[in-house]
């Protein structure tokens, strides 16, 4: 579970917030769906992205806010999408007037290409250097210039 501190942290760089939020008025990614995602999140960086680790991370013991946020917002997104692709509506009114609520699947979809780069080549990143200070106690490798 995400602490206050965190969710807080994220949603200020997402700007989710109540009063910026100015179709809905309301925080989209309340707090157990944010705890969720940070849950995944971290869960896809100690099990499913490059190489393994010793022992896992924890929200606490993550290296990086500045990565795991990529993370947090794909699973969010991903969520997030899911639920726009189900209650989109397109409307046109006798005006010829084309309305589109909630459907907000296409956007997302266009920052997945990015927010996955940036996620799994910061994890990959932090897991090789991890690996190389563990393995070699911090001592030069001429290897290691082709994984930093």
């Amino acid at each position: 579970m995400a602490t206050a501190a965190y969710r807080d942290k994220f949603r200020k760089w997402v700007n989710d917030y109540a009063a910026t939020n100015e179709l809905r008025e309301v925080i989209e990614a309340d707090d157990d769906y944010l705890d969720d995602a940070f849950d995944d999140a971290l869960d896809e960086a100690n099990y499913a992205i490059g190489p393994t680790l010793q022992s896992a991370w924890t929200l606490t013991t993550f290296p990086s806010f500045a990565i795991l946020k990529f993370g947090v917002l794909l699973h969010l997104m991903m969520g997030l999408s899911a639920w726009s692709a189900r209650n989109a509506i397109d409307y046109t009114d006798s005006g010829g007037v084309n309305v589109r609520s909630f459907n907000k699947w296409e956007k997302y979809q266009q920052l997945k290409p990015d927010l996955t780069r940036r996620w799994e080549m910061g994890v990959n990143k932090i897991k090789i250097n991890a690996n190389f200070s563990a393995g070699w106690g911090d001592s030069a490798s001429e290897y290691a210039i082709y994984y930093n």
